[in-house]
């Protein structure tokens, strides 16, 4: 063999070998990325009451003394508890606290671990990528799994399921994927209420594959033994709200949601800060309205007239682009043209786009990305937000670039695209210049 044959042959030889290699490298990626964010990781505030409530639920039982009973669920204490513990007991740490962090990516890379050997003999490169890449391999999510908040409980669950629910749905089992669909609804909204935004899309998920498996009773099935096994998982809430309330409804829950929503459209957070390890609140001036919370009363909403639709499309903004994969800021602001926020805007963008070209093709999983978007946006749109407030928006556009990177066939005019979202980025990196300008 020549050397000019040998020289054409062997990338041709090495594209397979890199190939099959590539979920250890994946791996590693997410490897170095969790020991970054659980170096960087720092909280107040929220982060030390789960943690407390959740020393109080492992010692207490259902009972525990929980100064927001029934407005923030029982599931979210349970699972910071079992993190705390496992699989290394965080008072073995010089930080306990750290512990959690600790603990939290060690239980993540281990379930990727596990999912890689169990589903990389099953599917191609391509197939793996769409499944792990906007998931369990995202650092958006990665970041906020480290600290002991409602959206850790949530993607700890979350984001392991949806790589085995879209295997399922690969493999045409979709009895499988509505039974772990529907359990997934009850799980998060027993961590955080908002989560249960996702309800809509998870039914048009469910009534999508119920149709492609040719209306089997098995998939039907599937789902209403779900509903069941999470009437059970809410049983412990109803039981704490009989406890303290006497009734399986919390008022608290009303009382909460009133203020969120009377209040929330006024404000815009950007972010927790944090100064000197000590909570200092959050940004709470509008780009739009000029409230603060001195004249808050003095200014209900209403009067913002025509300043309410870009007020509330900001909101949406804030909800799916994130600024810097971190939960808490430390050490001041990130800059509003930062790296993060020009990869944020990418995704967002071919997210978009991915569940467009979705819906247009009929694809199973066009409808039940676009309402997931739609209904998370719509929930952070009157609430005041911050960037980990739309988790289920930035979910579901991560799925959807992820669609439409690898999407066979690949898209027409790659070029195009590619202009198309340097575009979008340049603009939305413009747009959060100028906000911030406002604060």
């Amino acid at each position: 063999m020549s050397n000019t044959t040998i020289a054409r042959e062997f990338p041709r030889q090495l594209l397979p070998w890199i190939l099959a290699q590539l979920p250890w490298l994946l791996l590693l990626w997410q490897a170095l990325w969790l020991v970054h964010f659980v170096q960087t990781a720092t909280w107040c505030c929220d982060g030390s009451y789960y943690l407390t409530a959740a020393r109080n639920f492992w010692a207490d039982g259902l009972y525990f003394a929980d100064d927001f009973s029934g407005y923030r669920p029982y599931l979210t204490p349970l699972i910071v508890g079992a993190v705390v513990r496992f699989p290394f007991d965080s008072a073995i740490f010089a930080d306990p606290n750290l512990g959690y962090s600790i603990n939290a990516a060690l239980i993540l890379f281990g379930t990727s671990l596990l999912l890689t050997l169990l589903l990389r003999r099953r599917f191609d490169a391509r197939a793996w990528l769409m499944l792990t890449l906007p998931t369990v391999f995202n650092p958006f999510f990665m970041a906020d799994l480290v600290v002991p908040l409602q959206e850790s409980a949530t993607l700890l669950v979350t984001l392991p399921a949806l790589v085995i629910i879209g295997a399922l749905l690969m493999r045409a089992r979709y009895a499988g994927a509505v039974f772990l669909s529907v359990l997934l609804v009850a799980v998060v909204t027993l961590s955080r209420m908002q989560n249960a935004v996702i309800g809509l899309a998870v039914l048009a998920l469910c009534a999508v594959a119920w149709w492609r498996s040719g209306r089997r009773p098995r998939v039907l099935l599937a789902g209403v033994g779900a509903a069941l096994l999470a009437v059970l998982i809410a049983l412990p809430q109803f039981a704490i709200n009989q406890h303290r309330f006497g009734s399986w409804h919390a008022p608290l829950v009303d009382e909460m949601a009133n203020l969120q929503f009377q209040h929330g459209a006024d404000l815009m957070r950007y972010g927790t800060a944090l100064m000197d390890g000590e909570w200092r609140g959050v940004r709470l001036d509008s780009a739009w309205v000029d409230y603060n919370l001195a004249t808050l009363a003095e200014h209900p909403y209403a009067d913002a007239g025509w300043r309410v639709i870009p007020h509330v499309l900001t909101h949406m903004f804030v909800a799916s682009h994130v600024d810097e994969p971190r939960t808490y800021w430390s050490h001041g602001p990130p800059p509003p043209a930062g790296f993060w926020v020009i990869v944020s805007s990418l995704i967002a963008f071919l997210g978009a786009c991915g569940i467009v070209r979705d819906v247009r093709h009929r694809q199973l999983v066009g409808i039940p990305l676009a309402l997931l978007v739609v209904a998370s946006l719509a929930s952070t749109a009157m609430l005041a937000v911050e960037s980990r407030f739309g988790i289920w928006a930035q979910i579901g556009l991560a799925l959807g670039a992820a669609r439409f990177i690898f999407a066979r066939p690949p898209p027409l005019h790659p070029g195009r695209w590619a202009a198309a979202a340097l575009a979008y980025s340049a603009l939305a990196v413009l747009y959060n210049i100028w906000m911030w300008s406002k604060l």
